[in-house]
Order: structure tokens, then sequence, then C-alpha cells
């Protein structure tokens, strides 16, 4: 097994093998999208301003999987230190635990919203908003479709599965396993979630989003949290996008983000670290039981 090869060498392998399957399955990937090109007579490998749905389909199907989900399946599986007990189930926590936890997110949503608006003041270099451009067209064809059960596959359920392995199942826990600082490590995952999306309009929203899912992995031990809530933040959009076709002319529009309500932002804010505290506490009690 891969875990034989780098054992008692550094505590940062699991990343290190990480990448190097990235890079393999990144490969097998570009093989896989020329031969679909040459079945179906179009050039996946040749960026599309206005891509058909078909095209969006595939590049998002095949880019997921190879470079998310397997990569991070197959380092998850070749190192227990990534897999501690009740990883992949939701037996192991207490439903008063997972309340908080689901409570935590929810209450981070408008701190989320205010980020949003305040990193949509910030001004992008002509480079940055073309890469912003092209990325709302591509959600544009998506979401026009009206087809509800591949939006909420493409945009809810693989990125779910596929981020939440790579960013809290390897890199989080990793990093901290490394350094036994689980709060850096989650703020460094977060870093790296935000900064691997290129979206850089929405920067500030998607690391603390990423973040949020962090401690959901962190407090429960389990990556179905993180895998449920973002699965339901993601569709949840995708889906009030695709009932309501004016959201989507919307995207990337600076002046439809709206500030939330300041007394909002400040119960949620209350309420925010009133049951973050409390997550604290039952940790170390717990960690004191075990």
């Amino acid at each position: 097994m891969l875990e034989k090869l780098w054992a008692d060498k550094s505590a940062l392998h699991p990343i290190l093998v990480l990448f190097s399957l990235v890079l393999v399955f990144s490969l097998m990937a570009l093989g896989l999208l020329m031969l679909l090109g040459k079945m179906n007579g179009v050039n996946y490998l040749e960026p599309v301003d206005n891509p058909s749905l078909h095209y969006l389909e595939i590049q998002l199907i095949v880019q997921h999987f190879f470079m998310f989900i397997i990569p991070g399946a197959l380092t998850i599986y070749n190192f227990p230190a990534l897999r501690q007990k009740g990883a992949f189930a939701l037996s192991f926590i207490g439903w008063d635990k997972l309340g908080l936890i689901v409570l935590l997110f929810v209450l981070g949503l408008p701190l989320v919203g205010l980020l949003t608006w305040l990193n949509m003041k910030i001004p992008l270099s002509g480079n940055l908003e073309a890469m912003e451009s092209q990325v709302n067209g591509f959600l544009r064809t998506l979401l026009s479709t009206g087809n509800m059960g591949l939006v909420v596959f493409l945009i809810g359920l693989v990125p779910a599965v596929g981020e939440e392995l790579i960013f809290r199942g390897v890199i989080q826990k990793t990093l901290e396993n490394w350094t036994r600082k689980p709060h850096f490590s989650i703020l460094v995952a977060g870093l790296i979630f935000s900064l691997i999306h290129m979206q850089f309009a929405g920067f500030l929203p998607r690391m603390f989003l990423g973040m949020l899912l962090g401690y959901a992995y962190y407090f429960s031990g389990s990556l179905i949290v993180p895998m449920v809530l973002h699965f339901v933040f993601n569709a949840s959009q995708a889906v009030a996008m695709v009932l309501n076709p004016a959201m989507i002319d919307e995207l990337g529009d600076s002046t439809s983000v709206d500030l939330p309500a300041w007394w909002v932002i400040l119960l949620a804010g209350i309420g925010f670290v009133l049951i973050f505290i409390r997550l604290i506490a039952l940790d170390n009690t717990d960690n004191n039981f075990a």
C-alpha cells in the first residue's frame, strides 16, 4: 500500500500523495476527454466562450471525478490516519451536538452574505474580471436548462463529495495531524479551498464557507456532515435560480448583492459565537473522557 512506501518519513505525505494522484488522474482525464471528443466530434480540450450544455456536462463530470473524487478517495483509503472512527458515519455523533453544528452553519450564512457584499466592493483587474465573466457564463448555460435533476447533481452533489474529500478529508486532516493545531488547519484548508476555485469576486465568502465546513468536520468527526451541508448550500442556491430565472441574469452583478440587515448580522454573530464556544466546550469534554 502507499502508506508503507511513505511510512515514518513525513506527516505531510498524504498531501504529497494526493497531489501526485491529482496529476496522474488529470492526465487520464485529458486522455478520456480526447477519446470522448473523437467519438462525439467535439474538442473538449479547446476553451469555449459559449459552451453547449453537453460540453459542460462532460467537462464537469470528468474533471470532478478524476481531479477530486478519485484522488481524494484513494488518498484517504491508503492512509488510516485520515480515517478516524466514524469518519464516514453519523452514528458516532450525538443528535444534540449535530444540531449545534447545523445551527452554527446556519448562523454563519448571514456572515457569508456580509463577506459577499464586502468582496464585491473590491475592484478586480481586467484578467480577473474576464475569468469571472467566463465562469458566470458557464453557470448561466447550465442553470438556464431548467433541468432540476441535472443542476442539483452537477452543482450540488458532485462538488460536495469531491471537494470535501480533498479539502477537509485530506488537506485539513493531514495538517491537523501534523501541526496539532486544528484551527490553523481549518483556516489553511479554507484558504486553499477558496483559491482553487479561481473566482476572486467571491474569495472571502467562499473562504469563510470553507472554514464553516471545516469546523463541521472537526466538531463532528464525520465527513458526511460537511458533505451534506455543502450539498444543501450549493443545491439550494441552484434550485432557487432555476425557479427564479431573474437571479441567473444577476450572476456577477455587484449591484444585485444586498447587504444583510445590521440586526440580522448582529444577532447571527452573537449566536454564532455562543454556539461556537459551546461546541469547543463539548469537544474538550469529549477529549477528556476519550
